[in-house]
């Protein structure tokens, strides 16, 4: 079962770019089914992995990584936020798979990929009650430049506090 999701992973990869929301839910959603077969780990990868297929993430785990992002330096948090620490774990995990990473070298590949996973990930909130950050989201911004791309941007209220900032830098 895993060679086959590791072809369909394959024949996907082969067709850049990854240009639609279904695209980018279905890449991430096998890349899942190989993690469980493996049992591997928390990670960015796996987490973003779960988010793309939850409406909103309140559990342990969804939990735990707000609660390690309160901990985070700034530079480590605006990585998060920018997806580049995801990423890099998608990087390796193609590599470790013997699939074409060519999806995460170059913007040209990249950038599509990231906007889809982005307009999957808007309104879908994470939810803690047990930590600093109690709530984070992506979200559109209410105001759009004119005959520009949508924005979105990220909300997380943390000590009570909300702040706004953006995902692209």
């Amino acid at each position: 079962m895993r060679s086959e999701i590791l072809e369909k992973l394959n024949k996907e990869l082969s067709d850049l770019p990854i240009d639609t929301e279904p695209r980018a839910m279905y890449l991430l959603v096998q890349i899942r089914k190989i993690m469980d077969h493996l049992e591997d780990g928390d990670n960015p990868l796996r987490f973003y992995c779960n988010w793309v297929v939850h409406i909103v993430l309140k559990r342990s785990a969804a939990q735990e990584k707000l609660n390690t992002l309160d901990k985070m330096s700034d530079a480590r948090i605006s990585r998060f936020i920018t997806l580049a620490e995801l990423r890099k774990y998608l990087a390796s995990f193609l590599k470790e798979h013997g699939l074409s990473d060519v999806l995460t070298k170059t913007e040209k590949y990249w950038s599509p990929f990231q906007e889809q996973l982005v307009k999957i990930l808007v309104d879908t909130p994470i939810e803690n009650s047990t930590g600093a950050i109690s709530f984070f989201a992506l979200q559109k911004r209410s105001e759009s430049p004119v005959g520009g791309a949508e924005r979105v941007e990220y909300r997380m209220v943390r000590n009570g506090n909300e702040i706004l900032g953006n995902i692209y830098q």
